[in-house]
């Protein structure tokens, strides 16, 4: 929830404040007060506070449906309503010992809140028994980096991967149809021009299946190659190149 993630926020700050020894209490503002390191860690810290507390008065009416999944929610977040008021009344009075015990109090109540469960979402499995297996150990291996990838939010190197993998099944493709390694002869051959390729040897895919592999060739172009604006895809973006790129394989062989 978002709202618990603001009153985390707001305990790391607090926590900091007080393992450091920050006065925020005494703060004075002036032309040089940028100059002033202990001064200036101590604006940080006041902007940090006064945005975790916006932030949860913010996401706090996300609060209220836990009641239709838990009647016996209703009791707590009137409790933690109650001392979301109260924090932000400590926090105008500079009261930081208050502050921090009515944020633990916070997290406590949060805590006890019944929560339906969030459903784990799994990036979909490539189904390896029907890649060949001259070319089986290579996919499978750029395929584990590939979940890495996405794991962690490198979602460029996660597009760029989803191209060497279908690079790798259209070449065995077309060594299966005329038993001629292409890579000997024309190793930087692009996808596009390798479909081609195939359909002069009279292997023809799948219409849909040949805009799936041109859109991702060109999503995959873009995350590589440098352009006036550098493209940052998202997550989403990601995933569904991700889900392509597996459907491709699947439905290749």
């Amino acid at each position: 929830m978002k709202f618990e993630k603001e009153v985390l926020k707001l305990k790391e700050t607090l926590d900091k404040i007080e393992t450091r020894k920050i006065d925020i209490q005494n703060m004075r503002y002036t032309s040089r007060s940028y100059l002033d390191y202990k001064q200036s860690e101590a604006g940080v810290s006041q902007r940090a506070i006064i945005n975790a507390i916006e932030g949860m008065r913010k996401h706090q009416f996300e609060l209220n449906p836990l009641v239709e999944h838990n009647s016996l929610n209703e009791a707590i977040i009137a409790k933690i309503n109650d001392l979301v008021n109260k924090v932000f009344l400590l926090h105008e009075k500079k009261d930081i010992s208050g502050l921090k015990l009515a944020t633990e109090n916070l997290i406590s109540l949060v805590a006890k809140l019944d929560k339906p469960r969030e459903e784990r979402k799994t990036m979909h499995r490539l189904n390896f028994t029907k890649v060949p297996e001259a070319i089986k150990d290579e996919i499978i291996a750029d395929y584990k980096e590939l979940e890495n990838c996405f794991k962690f939010g490198a979602y460029r190197s996660a597009i760029i991967l989803c191209g060497r993998i279908l690079e790798a099944a259209l070449h065995r493709k077309y060594y299966d149809a005329t038993t001629f390694d292409i890579l000997e002869k024309s190793p930087g051959i692009g996808l596009g021009n390798l479909i081609a390729k195939l359909s002069e040897r009279g292997v023809h895919l799948d219409p849909g299946l040949t805009q799936q592999i041109h859109l991702i060739n060109n999503v995959r172009i873009f995350s590589v190659h440098k352009k006036q604006r550098t493209f940052y895809p998202t997550k989403v973006q990601a995933e569904a190149i991700i889900l392509y790129t597996l459907d491709t394989i699947e439905r290749m062989f």
